[in-house]
């Protein structure tokens, strides 16, 4: 009957820190499972992606390889599932 001899402020204490710890627990969970999902999802073979660079012309019709410096659009085609 260790219920009844005990003081609301320490039952309240006590129900306080059963819910901090029960909410911890599920956050940590929450954060290994990502963690494990994380890690399976980055073993997963990319040799499927492939990437060209292709020079496009300009309005004048010149193709011509610009420096690193020079601002440029770039165009991504995007096919499949994101």
């Amino acid at each position: 009957m260790k219920g009844l001899n005990e003081s609301i402020f320490m039952s309240s204490l006590r129900a306080f820190f059963v819910a901090l710890f029960g909410l911890l627990g599920v956050i940590v969970a929450l954060v290994a499972i990502g963690l494990i999902i994380a890690g399976i999802s980055s073993s997963v073979d990319d040799s499927s992606f492939s990437s060209q660079v292709k020079i496009l012309p300009d309005a004048q019709g010149n193709r011509t390889k610009l420096g690193s410096s020079t601002p440029i659009i770039l165009q991504i085609s995007i096919d499949g599932q994101i």
